[in-house]
């Protein structure tokens, strides 16, 4: 179930309507800046994200969506016979934006922008009209319960760094099929 949740949010900050690329064009910017296109990794599908690492060759700036933690409740058996189990948890999903060339004036302010449209795209993820994009494998996040922004000072190496991240907190649920 949790990672069903880390594919829901990397879909999401990529979706070209909704996602980061997309609410980055409105972010407001002082007069002469520029915010350059975002390349969105996860750990459901890049096994360097999933061993904590960055991309080799990726595209940069990136944002890497991985678990942070996940809390699950025992489930509860449904109330009729359906031989099923509603399983809840908590999770926590981290979108982690890193830059390149970190030491030029350009990347910090690209960063400082970056950060603020992905947390502008991950609340436009709650509206309640976007049920379906937080649903799959029957598996549903309600919105958010806490979305965090922070700094993590570690440089990553290979003129990487990290700009900020996002710690979004879900209650998901999940039907399981008892056999």
């Amino acid at each position: 179930m949790s990672h069903v949740a880390v594919r829901l949010v990397a879909d999401w900050l990529a979706d070209p309507i909704y996602g980061i690329n997309s609410v980055a064009e409105s972010v407001p910017k002082f007069s002469g800046d520029t915010i350059p296109a975002v390349t969105i990794y996860d750990e459901t599908r890049d096994a360097r994200v999933a061993q904590q690492q960055y991309p080799r060759d990726g595209q940069y700036p990136a944002v890497l969506v991985f678990l942070s933690s996940a809390k699950y409740d025992t489930g509860v058996p449904d109330s009729q016979d359906t031989g099923a189990r509603t399983i809840g948890a908590t999770v926590q999903v981290v979108a982690h934006l890193v830059l390149q060339n970190s030491e030029t004036d350009e990347a910090t302010t690209h960063g400082m922008y970056l950060l603020r449209a992905l947390y502008n795209s991950l609340l436009l993820l709650d509206d309640p009209a976007r049920d379906a994009q937080r649903t799959a494998l029957g598996v549903r996040l309600a919105p958010s319960s806490s979305i965090s922004q922070g700094q993590i000072d570690a440089p990553v190496g290979d003129n990487l760094v990290s700009a900020g991240a996002c710690v979004v907190t879900y209650d998901t649920t999940e039907v399981t099929v008892l056999t």
